[in-house]
């Protein structure tokens, strides 16, 4: 337990390089910042990035070299590592842990998934307590026997009105009625091909696509988009940006007039509720977490996953009402209104962690799970 008048003092277990610019280390990232408002000390501690296997042999030595700490957060992507050790962790100090993605994730060969479900689900159940970053995330795992009385939802934040405006906005239309935006690191997962596809339902005078994201993530599947990039229905219709910096993001926000999201699993959606949050509709699919924010004919249009001529129509029809348009890119707006602000996030956050070390039996794993 941390001393009176001290910082509370938690490690933050994850892997890879914590500057990453993904959801997940994103929600990190605004958390360590937070941390000093309110009065936390929050270290990042990186297991290296390893094959699958590879880090389940080498959890329990990545353990020797903690700093001292009044709790440990064990973020999602090292749950399954750690299924191992988390009994001796718990008994030891609080645990927490951190889930923004869904048990067993959504890439790799269905066994490794599989198995790392199995093993993502024993470090849940055996921690003191979870956060979970979404409530379609908190569904599944109360349906995976996770205790609902030890869940904590805090989504990730967003940021105050009016903060780092952008003053000159860039013309993304291109000479065509819309400009349409795709906020997506070329993964499987986001079904970026969906998007495309979509795209060439359309007529090519009235909407431009950007795609926003890292490209090198899965050469194979960059190799493949891009050659269907270079097909005539699709050959300057299409820009592709790459990575760009958090900060980059709001004016590509505020001069896009759709946002195109094709993904076939979102543990939250952070691309969403930031257009949202930048009174841009959206057009995607009706998956995951996706139906918690966007409210169906209100905020966009959620079609069912892999109907492209669906999402084409949805497109075209967004682009040739521009009076429907305005009205749900204000309605999405709105609602993003009511979630928290980053600071807000941060304080459930670290008040949360907070209530677990006071708790006299937060050290108790649940020995009966398996």
């Amino acid at each position: 337990m941390a001393e009176a008048g001290a910082p509370l003092r938690v490690t933050l277990l994850t892997e890879g390089d914590p500057g990453q610019l993904t959801g997940g280390y994103l929600y990190q990232q605004r958390m360590a910042a937070a941390a000093p408002a309110q009065k936390c000390a929050l270290n990042f501690v990186s297991l290296p990035p390893r094959s699958f296997l590879l880090s389940l042999a080498a959890g329990q030595q990545s353990l020797r070299r903690l700093p001292p700490s009044d709790a440990i957060v064990v973020d999602s992507i090292v749950a399954a590592s750690l299924a191992r050790s988390v009994g001796q962790l718990v008994a030891d100090l609080p645990l927490v842990a951190l889930v923004h993605q869904q048990p067993g994730g959504v890439e790799g060969k269905p066994m490794l998934r599989y198995i790392r479900r199995r093993l993502d689900l024993l470090t849940y159940r055996r921690a003191s307590a979870v956060i979970a970053t979404s409530h379609f995330l908190e569904g599944l795992l109360t349906t995976s026997r996770v205790a609902a009385a030890r869940i904590a939802v805090v989504p990730p934040g967003r940021d105050p009105v009016g903060a780092d405006q952008p003053r000159a906005l860039p013309n993304l239309r291109h000479g065509r009625q819309a400009a349409l935006l795709c906020v997506s690191n070329w993964t499987r997962n986001k079904s970026i091909e969906l998007a495309l596809e979509a795209v060439a339902h359309l007529k090519p005078e009235i909407a431009t696509l950007h795609l926003v994201g890292r490209t090198d993530v899965d050469p194979a599947y960059s190799k493949r988009l891009r050659l269907r990039l270079a097909a005539d229905d699709l050959r300057e219709r299409v820009v592709v940006h790459g990575s760009q910096p958090p900060a980059a993001i709001p004016s590509l926000l505020q001069a896009a007039d759709i946002l195109v999201h094709p993904s076939r699993h979102e543990a939250y959606g952070a691309a969403v509720a930031e257009a949202m949050a930048a009174g841009v509709p959206v057009v995607g699919f009706r998956i995951d977490n996706l139906p918690y924010l966007v409210r169906e004919g209100a905020d966009g249009i959620l079609v069912p996953f892999g109907d492209i001529p669906a999402m084409a129509a949805a497109l075209a029809l967004l682009i040739r009402d521009q009076d429907r348009r305005e009205a749900m890119g204000a309605s999405a707006r709105m609602r993003a209104m009511g979630w928290p602000t980053w600071a807000e996030t941060a304080e459930a956050f670290f008040s949360f962690i907070r209530q677990v070390v006071d708790q006299p039996n937060a050290r108790s794993p649940d020995r009966r799970a398996g």
